[in-house]
């Protein structure tokens, strides 16, 4: 039963020196499959995940529910800040991010029918209130995937999609998906 489970919704900050948490902030993103990257001046993008695992593995049943929320987080005096918010054009779970320059890139995962997605949002990062210069810009993938795996390839900013699962048939994800894509955002200064 999925009642045993316990759901946090903290970020916490390690001092690798100390070994200690000292600052923790509630997160407004799903707590559970969301998806984490670093940007180049050290702040953490959150996006997406489920609130309750209930949501997230329900029983028999696709995942449902994912958010759309995205937020930015940096460390000022020790303290973990909540520095802007903003929103996917839709909600993701068991997805990637990755930040290419300016850019960021939020890669399939499970969508709000609960089956993987073929798309990645693009967006600009802000700096402000809100995390994106404009609304995300949603772009084809070949596959639908989602648990898949991404590496950055600092020499170009192209993004390298690999492996993950796709749907086949009601609850049953099917076969591992043995394909890879490259994919070419944009690059901003």
């Amino acid at each position: 039963c999925s009642s045993d489970l316990l759901t946090v919704e903290l970020l916490s900050l390690q001092d690798d020196v100390g070994s200690t948490f000292p600052a923790q902030a509630q997160i407004g993103v799903g707590a559970i499959f969301h998806a984490a990257a670093l940007t180049d001046n050290g702040s953490v993008l959150l996006s997406g995940g489920y609130g309750r695992i209930e949501d997230a593995e329900p029983a028999g049943a696709l995942p449902q529910n994912p958010s759309a929320s995205v937020e930015m987080w940096s460390v000022e005096n020790g303290s973990l800040v909540r520095s802007c918010t903003d929103n996917l054009a839709e909600g993701r779970g068991f997805h990637t991010a990755t930040t290419v320059g300016r850019r960021a890139v939020f890669v399939g995962g499970h969508g709000p029918s609960g089956q993987p997605l073929a798309t990645a949002e693009v967006a600009v990062l802000a700096l402000g209130a809100t995390c994106f210069a404009q609304p995300a810009q949603t772009q084809m993938m070949s596959d639908p995937r989602s648990s898949h795996a991404v590496a950055k390839i600092e020499s170009s900013g192209e993004i390298l999609i690999v492996g993950g699962r796709r749907r086949e048939s009601g609850t049953d994800f099917g076969q591992s998906l043995s394909t890879a894509e490259i994919f070419s955002p944009k690059r901003e200064p």
